[in-house]
């Protein structure tokens, strides 16, 4: 199916866009990726089925891999093993005859050429897949679940893009279920509620309105967008620690704050992740990623959200910062002559 044939752009895309949007209209956002997986399947089985089938065998043996190198530990062994299986694969279906003819030439031989035709684009998924293996191998990429992968690695408009296209680049935004984001003003929310070298308590509740304003502000520009925010848990040990009482309970009235302000509009939804999870607030590891954007976080919220879980609202909020506030006194209490658990990471400021 070329790019510039009348199926494509009149029949294929239109299908595409608007069965895409039409799941996602309606929430219901793991149809609207699996039929973007079945409508990239669609494109490659139009190539012609054997080559469909090679995708197919490629992405199933790459997959395998990734598995292996999670569950056996060997993850150099696995890693090596999967470089070997996609460097084979593209030398045969693309090289071979090169090689051959080559041969042929300098050693006066007569082997047969294959005159393999060149599968609809072999370069491009084998090299994806290649780089997701090393990344995997070397614990720069974590597992992904089966439709990521395939979504990841058939998605037809790649073909196009040019330069390789990374898994940590595309499967992010097949998961993503925000219309907009505002980075600024996300990190400016957290910035607010109190980051070290805030001095002044007022100043840091002043900044906290402002942002709350700059959020307020783009979901009023936007009211066909449904917004969807993340307020941590994990920080409040780390206040408490720091600033004592003073830190803990400011950084609990910000929290209040926002939620009360944001939590009146229709098109908002708030989660407060894992507030009631004991081990999730009291690692402070969570909070040594100061933009709080991790990979693994961001696919853990953007799940509560999408299951519509642990969802915060003006009725429940003070309930839920109780919670909280109980959980880090009793953990103080607990530890003022005990050792701190193992899952606990020592910060410190610099």
């Amino acid at each position: 199916m070329n790019f510039n044939s009348y199926i494509f752009v009149l029949l294929f895309v239109p299908l595409v866009v608007l069965g895409y949007f039409f799941f996602n209209r309606r929430k219901q956002y793991r149809a609207a990726q699996v039929y973007l997986l079945l409508m990239s399947l669609v494109f490659y089985v139009y190539a012609g089925i054997p080559y469909f089938l090679l995708l197919l065998a490629s992405v199933a043996g790459n997959f395998l891999f990734s598995i292996l190198i999670e569950k056996t530990g060997k993850k150099k062994l696995w890693m090596i093993a999967g470089v070997i299986f996609n460097l084979l694969i593209l030398f045969y279906f693309k090289y071979y005859d090169f090689f051959v003819s080559n041969l042929n030439a300098v050693f006066h031989k007569d082997f047969v050429l294959k005159h393999i035709a060149l599968p609809l684009g072999i370069s491009f998924y084998t090299f994806q897949q290649l780089s997701f293996i090393v990344d995997r191998g070397t614990g720069r990429s974590p597992h992904h679940s089966l439709l990521d992968y395939m979504c990841y690695v058939t998605f037809f408009p790649q073909l196009v893009a040019g330069p390789i296209v990374k898994h940590d680049e595309l499967i992010p935004q097949f998961r993503a279920v925000c219309g907009y984001r505002d980075r600024y003003g996300a990190r400016g929310l957290y910035a607010g509620m109190g980051r070290p070298g805030a001095q002044d308590e007022v100043q840091g509740e002043e900044i906290v309105a402002q942002n709350v304003d700059l959020i307020r502000g783009l979901i009023e520009a936007h009211p066909e967008t449904e917004f969807y925010i993340v307020i941590p848990a994990e920080s409040i040990l780390y206040w408490d620690r720091e600033y004592q009482s003073r830190g803990m309970e400011r950084a609990l009235s910000s929290l209040e704050y926002a939620v009360k302000e944001l939590s009146v509009y229709d098109n908002v939804v708030i989660s407060g992740g894992l507030f009631n999870d004991f081990e999730t607030v009291m690692n402070l590891d969570n909070y040594m990623d100061l933009t709080h954007a991790s990979y693994e976080k961001n696919c853990e919220w953007a799940q509560m959200l999408v299951n519509k879980e642990h969802l915060l609202n003006a009725d429940n909020i003070g309930e839920e910062l109780d919670i909280l506030r109980r959980m880090v006194e009793d953990f103080e209490e607990r530890c003022e002559t005990d050792t701190y658990p193992d899952f606990l990471y020592e910060y410190t400021t610099e």
